[in-house]
């Protein structure tokens, strides 16, 4: 389904046509199909098209059926494939953690240029996405809000861009549960990411560690902050986690993410 007016265009799969084309030729070569005698396949376009479309608004299959002359169960196949492929293609540019001191320097310089908090390498949350409760699963995936769902733990920088995710625990582990059997935590405490040790804060010679900035349900650590807790604080207690609280930028994610794929208010 291609629109010809170019703002049409956009508001309806959330993109360009120029940036479609490109993610259509990254995409192409794994969700391409063979026609059979039976029928024509559904063409990389057409599958593509269907996937952004579900993913900006949430459309019911049977709707999206409606508009694509698709059946909704082919579409139902479809769009998890699609998935896949576009995150094979892009993760290495758009997911990538970094690995040299050079770069974490730079993550670094993000969050005390825009936030205000120096020494700081990245923000650090949990989200819970919605699924349908797996066949013989128990109360394995059942949440403390009494949902079936499965876990994200990610990794932010300063301008809200993934820098690392962990999905898929179990809806019933804490946030610090995942953090603690995730790979990052390892790669961490092993120093295998090239993390610099140490620098001075603005205006002190005293050499401080890089952190992860984290809420109460993370470990403090090192490499880990989180607020303190309480509320009889002192001032400079306060300011700390006002600070704090400015630099942990994941929460605010879910409502960018929605800004343009609405499928994630259903999740």
């Amino acid at each position: 389904m291609f629109l010809e007016d170019s703002r049409g265009f956009y508001e309806f799969h959330r993109m360009s046509k120029d940036n479609f084309v490109k993610l259509l030729n990254l995409v192409s070569p794994l969700i391409r199909k063979q026609d059979t005698k039976l029928r024509k396949a559904v063409s990389p376009a057409q599958r593509l098209s269907v996937t952004l479309r579900y993913l900006a608004t949430g459309e019911s299959r049977r709707s999206l059926e409606f508009q694509y002359r698709i059946s909704h169960n082919l579409i139902s196949s479809i769009i998890p494939e699609v998935c896949d492929a576009l995150f094979a293609v892009l993760r290495g540019t758009y997911l990538k953690l970094p690995t040299t001191s050079a770069e974490w320097q730079e993550v670094a310089s993000g969050f005390s240029n825009v936030w205000q908090f120096p020494n700081c390498i990245g923000a650090l949350d949990g989200k819970r996405f919605l699924v349908i409760k797996p066949d013989n699963t128990g109360a394995e995936y059942f949440d403390y809000k009494s949902h079936h769902s499965v876990i994200m733990l990610a990794l932010v920088d300063a301008s809200y861009k993934f820098l690392y995710i962990d999905v898929g625990a179990q809806g019933r582990a804490s946030d610090a549960g995942v953090w603690d059997k995730c790979n990052l935590k390892k790669y961490i405490e092993d120093k295998k990411l090239q993390v610099p040790s140490e620098s001075p804060l603005p205006y002190s010679s005293t050499q401080s560690p890089f952190v992860i900035v984290g809420d109460d349900a993370f470990p403090l650590k090192t490499y880990m902050m989180k607020p303190y807790p309480g509320k009889n604080l002192t001032g400079d207690q306060r300011i700390f986690n006002y600070r704090l609280s400015r630099a942990s930028v994941f929460p605010k994610m879910p409502s960018i993410l929605a800004a343009n794929w609405c499928v994630s208010n259903k999740l």
